[in-house]
């Protein structure tokens, strides 16, 4: 910029010099007000306002997929949390010894399957906004298969502890990726 700037003063000064040994080095004053004290600062002036704005831009549109992200890792952390409040709901209810009301239960099983339908969501379009790791993380199916092969199906709490386990190392790995991801400390 600032050599472009003084090969412009220069090219000025040089037609200044030609235009003075043409009139025979008489001083011409209107050539000075309009091209050096008047052109020239404009052009600088809004050169340097585009390069501004488009700075500012550029900006902008990279907080607000910053943020975008932002959400869509905290919605996806959130859904896990659901999903493990409600099996941890189901395991203290074995642990204590206690009954649970049906609606207590159907608040659980609620949030479960509201849970793992904000994770699909999320998988949908999490390749925008999520990386790849992320993205597998929340590829929960496999990892609860996985966790509950070979126990009895009859077994609820067995498998309801295992998925637990599942969800909560699935949420501090999400966590992790977040803020690798998201450039957080």
């Amino acid at each position: 910029m600032i050599d472009a700037t003084l090969d412009t003063l220069m090219a000025v000064d040089t037609i200044k010099s030609v235009v003075n040994n043409a009139s025979g080095g008489s001083s011409i004053n209107w050539f000075e007000l309009i091209i050096v004290k008047t052109i020239i600062p404009v052009t600088i002036g809004a050169v340097a306002a585009i390069v501004a704005t488009l700075t500012a831009l550029r900006r902008f549109r990279t907080q607000k997929y910053w943020e975008l992200r932002l959400k869509a890792y905290t919605d996806s952390i959130t859904a896990l949390e659901k999903m493990y409040s409600a099996l941890d709901a189901d395991l203290r209810e074995v642990y204590e010894a206690r009954q649970m009301s049906d609606e207590e239960r159907d608040h659980f099983r609620k949030k479960w399957r509201e849970g793992k339908e904000e994770i699909r969501k999320t998988r949908q379009i999490g390749a925008l906004l999520l990386s790849a790791k992320a993205l597998a993380l929340l590829d929960i199916d496999p990892l609860f298969a996985e966790a509950t092969r070979g126990i009895d199906p009859g077994n609820w709490f067995k498998i309801a502890d295992n998925e637990a386990c599942v969800l909560s190392k699935v949420i501090k790995k999400m966590i992790a990726q977040s803020k690798k991801d998201l450039k957080l400390r």
